[in-house]
């Protein structure tokens, strides 16, 4: 069943039951009833309600013009304390378009990717990485609870400046960070940039942007990135502190971030800022139909 804004309220206080495996979908539904920071079109389906065992949030159809994409375009998160009765969810007619290019965003590996994969196969589609996206395939989840989060003392490199990234520089994070189709890349760069999700940027003295980090619409921090040249010199570390430090400045107690197990730089960095690691892994990847991505 489609969930009324009404009943979200009863959805969120289930869901905050079951971190890391409910983190994205929580937000987004909390985000939504709060309507601060919510991220327009999307809908939720669960099993059952009151007594959730599984839910879908997705966005919108990508043929909606008036609503911006999200990412790489329609999108889907999953939970389920029950692997079958997402099985059963995401085969209810009008709960996924499988007509669509889905991507799916962080998809629990303890039982839920089994049978999002197997649901793929039987529509006669592939799934998979995006190719040559900076997507990766798996992800591990760091905790910040604000309360131990250090004070950082840092000093910016001469001809640098701390700011925020505006929709102006929507065109060189879609350079930057790369998530497979610019075209709809873009579209939604301009929107979350323009919409004021809180982000924290360096500056050169040219003013382009060498490093940034942001809260991305699912709560988790992303969207990272350290030009080439600047990698090792701790400005990572600055744009993820301040950040966080805007996170707790709007009332949030904690934090997360997914990152890809090999990413030691960002692991580390991470740790020092005090997080602490989930033991749980996630995957993203992209469904393709049989015929041919739209």
């Amino acid at each position: 069943m489609k969930l009324t804004v009404e009943q979200l309220p009863t959805l969120v206080a289930e869901l905050k039951n079951h971190f890391p495996a409910s983190l994205n979908v929580y937000y987004f539904a909390r985000n939504t009833v709060s309507q601060q920071h919510a991220w327009p079109g999307l809908e939720f389906h669960v099993d059952t309600y009151p007594n959730v065992n599984a839910c879908v949030c997705r966005t919108a159809s990508s043929s909606r013009t008036d609503i911006p994409p999200l990412f790489n375009g329609y999108t889907v998160y999953t939970f389920s304390k029950d692997p079958q009765k997402l099985a059963e969810l995401i085969a209810t007619e009008g709960v996924i378009d499988w007509t669509e290019s889905i991507s799916f965003g962080m998809v629990n590996e303890s039982g839920d990717v089994k049978v999002v994969r197997e649901k793929c196969a039987q529509q006669g589609g592939t799934s998979a990485i995006t190719p040559g996206s900076n997507y990766y395939d798996h992800g591990i989840i760091a905790h910040f609870d604000m309360k131990n989060v250090p004070k950082l003392e840092y000093k910016l490199p001469e001809g640098f400046t701390l700011g925020t990234l505006t929709a102006k520089h929507a065109e060189q994070v879609t350079k930057d960070k790369f998530y497979g189709d610019p075209q709809t890349n873009i579209k939604f760069f301009r929107y979350f940039l323009d919409a004021g999700f809180p982000n924290a940027a360096l500056f050169n003295a040219d003013g382009r942007p060498i490093a940034y980090h942001c809260q991305r619409p699912e709560n988790s921090l992303g969207i990272g990135f350290v030009a080439e040249e600047f990698r090792s010199k701790g400005l990572f570390k600055i744009v993820v502190y301040e950040v966080l430090q805007k996170l707790k400045a709007n009332g949030e107690t904690e934090a997360y971030s997914d990152i890809a197990p090999g990413n030691i730089p960002s692991i580390k960095t991470c740790e020092r800022l005090g997080a602490t690691f989930y033991d749980q892994q996630f995957e993203w990847f992209e469904y393709v139909p049989k015929n041919g991505r739209k």
